[in-house]
């Protein structure tokens, strides 16, 4: 097997891995939904949502060693005032020696992203490539017709939030690879309610990083029912979740990328096109 197929078939199976079926389960009351969940992440937002848990610390915002907050805003967004960011995080980037994803929040419609070096007491922090810009993809954006996911009930762009990095290995090259960023939307409704989930995709090209995809990844709805005589009401739990597979076939001198649904026949193909600087769905390839 050629080294480019081994790759290949070595990210389908990690990526495939942890991967869990689009799936529907019916529970006679609320204690017993989190039993029914096949998503660890999925979980862990539900018990954030209804106990107030603590999540996982997606952005790193335990940051390295001698690296401050106030050192990484002024790095990242020089011309905000530091003290009003609400989140700032950093984790390691193991594409590149010595190198981070940093991200700076001081609201939903202002985020900054960046790339740095740094090493302590050897490498000054400093940034090697950067978004120029606050980042401007908001949740309308997201194409929800080019693989269903979660269809009933889709959320309102208005509620995105930045939820997590996604450092699986999206190699759409043989010397580049795509770091990702989860996005979250939440619905709540009378009896239950729904998380959403996309997936955006970046990479360094130069001293820019660019957004190259941004495409529905994950979801589930909890749906009240009939009550009981005990108290207890029916809950329907349905999840469901996309992949990213990365093809042997390049365009463009890229891999092709597929987007399938887990559990189900669904699938899309996405192509690199040099014109927009982005993957695009099969459908729109000249």
């Amino acid at each position: 097997m050629k080294t480019v197929q081994r790759l290949m078939a070595l990210a389908l199976f990690f990526l495939s891995f942890t991967a869990l079926c689009e799936t529907s389960t019916l529970v006679h009351s609320l204690d017993q939904i989190p039993s029914a969940f096949k998503s660890k992440e999925g979980l862990a937002k539900f018990q954030e949502q209804i106990n107030g848990d603590t999540l996982p610390d997606g952005f790193g915002t335990t940051l390295p060693a001698g690296l401050s907050a106030k050192t990484i805003v002024e790095l990242v967004a020089p011309r905000e005032n530091a003290s009003s960011a609400w989140l700032v995080g950093v984790k390691p980037w193991s594409y590149r020696p010595n190198s981070f994803i940093a991200i700076v929040i001081f609201s939903v419609d202002t985020v900054y992203l960046a790339m740095l070096e740094y090493q302590e007491n050897k490498i000054p922090a400093k940034v090697i490539a950067n978004y120029g810009k606050p980042l401007d993809i908001a949740g309308n954006t997201v194409n929800w017709d080019n693989i269903d996911l979660g269809d009933e009930n889709l959320p309102n762009s208005d509620d995105m939030t930045y939820y997590r990095f996604d450092f699986a290995p999206f190699k759409i090259s043989e010397n580049q690879t795509a770091f990702g960023i989860r996005v979250n939307w939440s619905n709540s409704y009378a009896g239950g309610g729904a998380d959403f989930q996309a997936l955006m995709l970046f990479v360094a090209k130069g001293d820019r990083i660019i957004n190259i995809l941004l495409e529905p990844i994950y979801y589930f709805s909890d749906i009240a029912g009939n009550w009981h005589d005990d108290g207890t009401r029916d809950h329907n739990l349905s999840e469901g979740e996309n992949i990213v597979i990365m093809l042997p076939h390049k365009t463009n001198g890229y891999y092709d990328l597929q987007l399938k649904t887990v559990g189900s026949k669904q699938k899309q193909v996405f192509f690199w096109s040099d014109e927009k600087k982005r993957y695009l769905p099969s459908g729109l390839k000249p």
